[in-house]
This record gives C-alpha cells, structure tokens and sequence, in this order.
C-alpha cells in the first residue's frame, strides 16, 4: 500500500469525523473550508494555486450560473466543474442536478462534472451523449463507506496527473458491473424467456415452451449449487476457518464489522497496521510479520462468528510450532498479562495454523447501543495479546 493511498484514506476518514460535529452550523462556507476544500487541497486544486483551481468559474453563456470550482489540466483549461451545497442538502434534487446539468452543457469544455454536500459525492459524465451530462451519475460515494475503489478513484484526479479516459473507464466498469449483477440476481430468482432461451437452444436444439420451462425452473438450483461450490473452494485460510459464517448477507453483522473497521482505525494510539477484510467479510488482519529462523507468519486477527454469537481476536502462527511452543512454555506469565480466559489451540492434522486467542461471548450484532462496548474490548484484548507476544518473542527471536 502506497504512501498516498494511505494518506488520502486518513484524510478522507478524519473528514467523515468532522462532519459530525454538531457545534458547526454548516453553512454553505462551511462545509467548502471543513470538508470539501481538505479534500482538493489534497488532490493539488489549492484555493491559492489559481493554475489548477478556478474559484466560481465562468461558463461559456453570460447567463449562466456559476458553480463553486473548476478544476484546472496543466494548460489552465477547465477539465472538472464541482457545485457544493451545505452539509445535509438533499443531492438528488432536480434543481441542483439542473444546474451542474447547465454549466457542464454549456461549457463544451468539461469532462466530468462533480456534485457534494461534503459528505457524498456524486460523479456525473457525458457517457450517453457528447458533451451533455448524463442524468445519473457514473460513480458516487459517502464519507462512511470508504472502499478500496473510491481511493484508487480519487488519485486519478491529482492535479498534473488526471487522467479522463480511465476516470471514464473505471466508472463505465462500476456502471456496468452493478448493472450486470442486477440483471442475474433477478434472472437467479426469474428467469426470463430471453435468458433461458440460448440454454434451451443449446441443450436441446430446440426453444420450445416445454424446453424453457424446465430450464427455467431448474436454473435457481444450479445457480445456488455454483455460488457454494465457490464458496467452498475459498482459500485455504477460510476452509481452515470453517465455523466462521458468511455474514455479507447479514446486514447487522455487516454493519457491526463496517463500525468496527471505522472505530479502530481513528485509534490515535494504534500500533496495528491493517489490512483489507478476507473476501468473505468475516475477519480483519492488524499485524504480519515473518519470523526469521523458520519463516512462519504471525497473523493478529479479529473475527465475527455470529452462529456462537461471539466475537475473537487471536494471534495465528502459521508454521508456527516453534513459536507457538515456546510461548506455551511461558503460558502462566503470558496470560498474566491478558484480561481475559486464553485458548491455546494447535492445529488438525495436515493443518498448520497454531492459535492463541480470546472470546467474548452472548454478542448481539444488531443492537448498535453496545457496539462501543464491544469494540473497547475487541481492542484492548488485541492489544494486549499483540504487546504480549512482542515481549515474549522479543528474548527468543527478532521478528523482522
């Protein structure tokens, strides 16, 4: 992970912080010096750099109503146009969309065109007709679900570097990929005759009514069987994982596992650096590092297992006997330093995971009242169990 990703993902999250402050009214100048202006800055379209931003620019028509920034290419050209509002505004109002809609048309020189409140950004292009934006947008955000995607979106607007045809190109891909998944989860649960006619043409020769409706009625089952032969064959990690559940389709464990992610990574204090979430969304990787004598990895993690209604933290040595053993040794004064009961678990056979970690049990995932609770202790126990083995291995081995 590269130094700028980093520090726009801490930029973007201290942001999404200072928006809920409530002693700001959030005024329109509000909201530009506190949210939006931190933001550009970043991206180099600094208020006091006039040759990469344009302060309420001027569109081709007198008559035109100006809009809060353009955003400069290297020849001072006008490639970006960004309307702000107050914090809260309602972005999805006709008359607002009308008036980027009208600068952006007019100016004949834009490529893209971006509206905010400071807290959501909506992305608007000319994908259906040149030159005329589009009515929906083609990438849109919110500071409280920063992904991957809209990071590595952002950095292609840095001021020098900007780069439209894959700015369009990304967004077309998002657009197209939300589509397509749309389309086959209705088709997976109603299959329509222009979906199930080539199957039918292609196993039978023949599209016939009958020859349809069994495709159609057997098509769902295949989907499901598919979907959880892929499941199955996830990585080796989430088979040796097993009892941990799928909970993306769980909207109060996603949600709990989101305020955790957010809640963790604002800790001033924190030594962890973390990693992206395993594709199945039930755990999150704070810390690795390879031990030098046999090169096993030191992985601390935090799971979600909602079939036990419980959440963990535990450090997994892969390949780590030699460790693991050695820490055992120690177990009474290792243990002595964590404020809760320790399981030392070794691995099944053909296994190689060995796991030294702490539960919290009886979790309700959908009361957001306890969610603090919870945290504060998913993060202090991670802790604990990190500054624990750092000060047992420290007389052992150096971690590099």
């Amino acid at each position: 992970m590269n130094d700028r990703y980093q520090e726009l993902k801490t930029l973007l999250e201290n942001l999404d912080e200072k928006r809920k402050n409530k002693t700001i009214k959030w005024h329109e100048e509000d909201t530009k010096a506190t949210l939006i202006e931190p933001l550009l800055d970043f991206l180099g379209y600094s208020r006091q750099d006039r040759d990469a931003l344009e302060l309420e620019g001027k569109p081709d028509l007198e008559d035109n109503k100006k809009v809060e920034y353009q955003l400069l290419d290297k020849n001072r050209e006008p490639i970006v146009c960004v309307e702000a509002k107050p914090l809260h505004t309602d972005l999805k109002q006709k008359k607002i969309y009308n008036q980027v809609k009208n600068y952006f048309n007019n100016s004949r020189k834009l490529k893209l065109a971006i509206l905010t409140n400071g807290y959501e950004y909506r992305f608007f292009t000319d994908f259906t007709d040149s030159n005329m934006l589009d009515s929906e947008p083609c990438f849109e955000f919110k500071l409280d679900n920063i992904t991957d995607d809209v990071i590595n979106f952002l950095l292609h607007f840095r001021y020098g570097e900007i780069q439209v045809e894959e700015i369009k190109s990304f967004a077309r891909e998002k657009i197209y990929y939300s589509k397509l998944r749309e389309y086959l989860r209705q088709q997976i649960k109603s299959p329509d005759d222009d979906f199930v006619t080539p199957f039918a043409k292609h196993l039978f020769n023949s599209a016939s009514r009958s020859n349809k409706g069994i495709i159609r009625r057997i098509l769902p089952n295949i989907f499901t069987e598919l979907f959880n032969l892929c499941h199955a064959n996830d990585e080796s990690e989430n088979q040796n994982e097993g009892e941990i559940e799928n909970i993306k389709t769980r909207k109060g464990k996603v949600a709990f596992f989101n305020e955790f992610k957010k809640y963790i990574s604002m800790e001033e204090k924190s030594r962890l650096e973390f990693k992206p979430p395993h594709s199945n969304g039930s755990y999150l990787t704070a810390y690795e590092k390879k031990y030098n004598r046999n090169q096993a990895v030191i992985r601390l993690k935090y799971f979600i297992i909602p079939r036990d209604k419980k959440i963990d933290v535990r450090i997994n040595l892969v390949d780590g006997q030699e460790i693991f053993d050695l820490l055992k040794k120690q177990k009474n004064e290792f243990e002595s330093k964590i404020d809760n009961e320790v399981t030392w678990k070794s691995p099944k056979p053909n296994k190689k995971t060995y796991v030294i970690g702490c539960s919290k049990d009886n979790i309700v995932f959908d009361n957001v009242d306890k969610y603090e609770e919870y945290f504060d202790w998913w993060f202090k126990i991670g802790h604990q169990l990190y500054d624990a083995y750092q000060h047992f291995i420290a007389h052992v081995h150096q971690i590099q």
